[in-house]
């Protein structure tokens, strides 16, 4: 099979960097969301269990955040 001629103009990894920077953004929104809408309403909701476990999720999508940094 043929190989794919480049013809981007950008620097060779820029593509890689800017994917990347481009998914850690989306995923800054998902967990933004996450923290202004479930988790504030758990912990509005008075529900001891109910906050316990939406905190336990905001700590864990804060670990796999970070662990792919």
């Amino acid at each position: 099979m043929p190989e794919a001629e480049n013809t981007s103009s950008a620097p060779a990894g820029h593509g890689y960097a800017a994917d990347k920077q481009a998914l850690e953004s989306v995923a800054l929104r998902i967990l933004d969301d996450h923290v202004n809408h479930c988790v504030a309403n758990a912990l509005a909701s008075g529900d001891p269990d109910i906050a316990n476990e939406k905190t336990r999720e905001l700590l864990d999508a804060v670990k796999r955040f970070n662990a792919s940094r």
